[in-house]
């Protein structure tokens, strides 16, 4: 494991979090414990942080250990399962990407960077429009009619699956520039999962109504769109791909 993170640690892009989840381990030595000291010097060298998940009780004590520092800036992190310990680090790198953003992920910018000519983007924004949402507060709930389409311009939201019996999981946190419930309104199927504003939150909204108007009042519009959730479409695709290869490594 420490091969691989001082490998890891020598190329050009350095990582911003090591996570290590023990769920599956039901002891470790002495030798760990030597290991632990270790990140944590890589940890404060290359300004890291450590974070640890699904430690049992009798594990948790050797990472504990390094915790107190965690109170003036600690480079290890400790979280009851995988699922909040993923949270953590996907919501430190949504708040880092949003205050190096400048301008913001506006969906004009994006369909320009698309190659949308200026006056089928201002066609297709005819069509949509934006809304606020705060904390909390849901853009999409599941089982419910999939009628509309959200793009992500400004804060963040979790993608949630409600199971039999009440239980949440978290499925995914996504920050600006990101497309939800297209998938669910192209194939006409209901929602199979609920999407809530995480913080304050800013999305422009395009209806099922308003998609079927601007494809038969302003076709050159609507291609423009279906190019741009077709690339949105591909870049999900690849990120699931590069995920599940990194589960079975």
């Amino acid at each position: 494991m420490l091969n691989r993170i001082r490998a890891r640690l020598s190329g050009e892009r350095l990582p911003r979090f090591i996570l290590l989840d023990f769920r599956r381990v039901t002891g470790i030595d002495s030798s760990v414990s030597l290991s632990l000291d270790r990140l944590t010097q890589y940890a404060q060298t290359y300004d890291l942080t450590l974070i640890a998940s699904g430690l049992s009780s009798h594990l948790r004590p050797a990472f504990e250990r390094l915790a107190p520092a965690a109170d003036g800036g600690s480079c290890i992190r400790i979280f009851p399962d995988l699922d909040h310990a993923l949270e953590y680090a996907e919501n430190q790198l949504l708040a880092a990407a949003v205050a190096g953003g400048g301008e913001g992920e506006t969906f004009e910018r994006q369909l320009a960077e698309a190659g949308g000519d200026p006056n089928e983007i201002g066609l297709l924004m005819h069509w949509l429009d934006r809304r606020s949402y705060g904390a909390g507060e849901p853009l999409i709930s599941q089982g419910d009619k999939s009628d509309d389409i959200f793009y992500v311009e400004s804060g963040a939201v979790t993608v949630q699956l409600i199971l039999p019996g009440g239980r949440t999981v978290r499925l995914r946190t996504m920050g600006a520039g990101t497309v939800v419930g297209e998938i669910a309104v192209y194939l006409r199927l209901p929602r199979s999962a609920t999407v809530v504003a995480v913080e304050d939150t800013v999305a422009v909204r395009l209806s099922a109504e308003a998609l079927a108007a601007m494809r038969r009042e302003n076709p050159g519009a609507a291609a423009l769109l279906h190019a741009f959730m077709a690339r949105q479409l591909a870049e999900k695709l690849v990120a699931a791909t590069r995920q599940l290869g990194a589960a079975q490594s």
